[in-house]
């Protein structure tokens, strides 16, 4: 019938262009993360420019207070929510910053405005990182194609800051002396659209038990990434996810360096970059988040050949 061959069509059309093959959902969820943090990461550089006094360095504060604490309470919620609405939650409360931010310069400085916008976004960014968690492994579920969903998820997500860093040097390259050091409404309304962009993209997001590997036969096509009755393993409270962080060996073995890798976001982007002009904050930014880029693309690759 006309019915099922359209039907025929449209999932050929879906397969060819591997939108809903493990590589796909990867570099749709790379653009939602893409786009967040073009924002999220360049009001990171520069906060203690944007707002005045120390309200920067406190708002970094309450997010990663918030963020921390979060992530141990948070997966049962992402479990009864599901990974593709926990995302769209967790960006929209990243959108939060940024209203924050609006409101702080159109209405006068208001501190608490800023400290709470934060404070929501760092409970946001423990349902979006949960959630992104469970999505990622489950896309590279068949090792065959594991190491290439990583690579194009973190490029993507790496390549966020090169687009930060180029408004910020744009940016910041046509203010004159006076305002060259404070945020301004048009900064937050582009940080605002490009976080709508990124909530828009969570659209394109399928369940994992959809997701196929792509392949020339219909038989191949039909079989999902994971059974309709997978199930990922989710801790049920907090005191067996903090259980697990600090009693399991690969764990801790890496937490030196997620502590090394957290100082420089935090500190050595945030603090240090204050010391030197704008111009060169955003050309670091670049140069820093290429290297980036390009590492996770090539670590990605190599880690499963």
């Amino acid at each position: 019938s006309d019915e099922a061959v359209c039907e025929e069509a449209a999932t050929r059309l879906c397969t060819s262009m591997h939108w809903s093959s493990p590589s796909g959902q990867a570099a749709a969820l790379g653009l939602i993360f893409f786009f967040c943090f073009s924002a999220y990461d360049t009001i990171q550089v520069f906060a203690k420019r944007l707002y005045h006094g120390d309200t920067g360095t406190n708002a970094t504060l309450c997010v990663y207070a918030f963020f921390t604490v979060g992530c141990l309470f948070v997966a049962p919620i992402v479990a009864y929510l599901g990974e593709r609405l926990s995302i769209a939650v967790g960006v929209l409360c990243y959108a939060s910053l940024v209203v924050a931010g609006l409101v702080y310069l159109v209405t006068g400085y208001a501190d608490w405005l800023i400290l709470l916008g934060g404070s929501t976004l760092g409970c946001g960014a423990a349902l979006l990182w949960t959630a992104q968690g469970s999505l990622i492994l489950a896309y590279g579920a068949s090792e065959a194609s594991r190491g290439r969903v990583f690579a194009i998820f973190w490029s993507l997500y790496r390549a966020a800051p090169l687009l930060g860093g180029v408004l910020s040097l744009c940016y910041f390259s046509l203010q004159d002396e006076d305002h060259k050091s404070a945020g301004s409404p048009t900064l937050f309304a582009i940080f605002l659209a490009l976080i709508v962009c990124g909530a828009c993209c969570t659209l394109f997001l399928r369940d994992p038990t959809a997701v196929r590997e792509p392949s020339e036969h219909a038989s191949s096509r039909t079989a999902p990434l994971l059974s309709d009755g997978a199930q990922r393993s989710v801790p049920v409270n907090a005191t067996a996810t903090l259980r697990h962080a600090v009693t399991d060996g690969a764990m801790l073995s890496l937490a030196l360096l997620f502590c090394a890798s957290g100082f420089n976001e935090v500190y050595v982007l945030s603090e240090f970059s204050r010391l030197v002009s704008t111009r060169a904050v955003g050309l670091e930014e670049i140069a820093f988040y290429l290297g980036s880029c390009l590492g996770a693309q090539c670590s990605g690759r190599l880690l499963y050949i």
